[in-house]
């Protein structure tokens, strides 16, 4: 944004440009996740903490680095962020998968109670 006299402005407090309506869209999206009906306490444990971790970062760079910079390393974040979210969900999937092959307990072994002779 430019004011009359061509010098730099800043949005208005509290409105937000098109990239942070993204990532702010694409971090909801993802804490939408978390909250899966099926998902185990500790998913939805780490699930968080990525959450927090990366958003740390974000602030982290906001706050720290000069603002021709910031857009380029928010991004590199919220890229990285997305991959550990998708090894995450991935591990969850196969865990899940794994627990749903596994057989119940109810299932009798071969040698449990062997027949008389």
């Amino acid at each position: 944004m430019r004011t009359t006299d061509n010098s730099p402005s800043l949005p208005p407090p509290g409105s937000k440009g098109p990239i942070e309506g993204q990532l702010t869209s694409s971090i909801s999206d993802a804490g939408k996740a978390g909250d899966a009906p099926d998902a185990s306490p500790e998913f939805r444990s780490e699930f968080a903490a990525l959450l927090a971790y990366y958003a740390a970062r974000i602030a982290a760079a906001r706050r720290g680095l000069p603002a021709s910079e910031v857009f380029a390393v928010v991004q590199a974040i919220v890229n990285e962020q997305t991959v550990a979210l998708r090894a995450l969900a991935e591990r969850q999937a196969a865990a899940q998968k794994q627990q749903a092959e596994r057989p119940t307990g109810n299932v009798q072994r071969k040698d449990e109670n062997p027949k008389p002779s």
